[in-house]
């Protein structure tokens, strides 16, 4: 009975030793600190700067405060104080704002995963002249007036022309490419601009 022991740095009897190498903790360790310690950095950054635009959100305004006072307002609410009262009717603009941002930001996203391009937009990708073709005609065929009225048609049309863009984008030998949806959006936009 043979005992085989490899390590390493010398081979196995059937490989190169490299598969060995990679196993090994040691060299494992080396290349995956540095971007996780980058990527952590980086989110710790992003919160700083989300946390002082929020900052900036509830101080600046027609009314002008010191960042001394909204720390105040939000941790020492007095009713009395007029600045605090502003304060606390800043705080739906800037957690709209967040909302907002998450959702444009997760929409692009999605876009760009789902089309595997990097470079997708609602503009390139024929949403926007989509759903303004649907306002167009929310207003003159049904009359609507309201901003209420306007975004069913705009939502129902947008997701229309995104499903006409893939539905383009898919004809062909390879399917949808991440280009094609590129050029069906731009040949959608075209064709519906002049409607508008």
């Amino acid at each position: 009975m043979t005992q085989s022991t490899t390590t390493a740095g010398s081979p196995s009897p059937g490989g190169t030793g490299r598969e060995l190498a990679a196993d090994d903790p040691k060299n494992a360790s080396k290349g995956q600190d540095l971007p996780v310690r980058a990527k952590a950095a980086w989110l710790v950054a992003t919160v700083v700067v989300l946390g002082l635009v929020c900052a900036a959100s509830l101080a600046i305004g027609a009314r002008g405060m010191s960042l001394e006072t909204v720390w105040q307002a939000l941790t020492q609410f007095n009713p009395d104080e007029g600045n605090h009262a502003v304060v606390h009717t800043r705080i739906p603009r800037t957690v709209l704002g967040l909302v907002a941002g998450a959702a444009l930001g997760l929409a692009g996203a999605a876009m760009q995963g789902v089309s595997r391009n990097p470079l997708a937009d609602p503009g390139i990708m024929g949403v926007n002249a989509g759903a303004a073709l649907a306002v167009v005609a929310g207003i003159y065929l049904f009359g609507i007036s309201g901003a209420s009225g306007y975004i069913w048609f705009a939502f129902v049309r947008a997701a229309a022309a995104a499903l006409v863009v893939y539905l383009i984008a898919s004809l062909g030998r390879d399917g949808a490419t991440p280009v094609k949806p590129a050029f069906g959006g731009g040949a959608l936009s075209a064709g519906v601009h002049p409607l508008r």
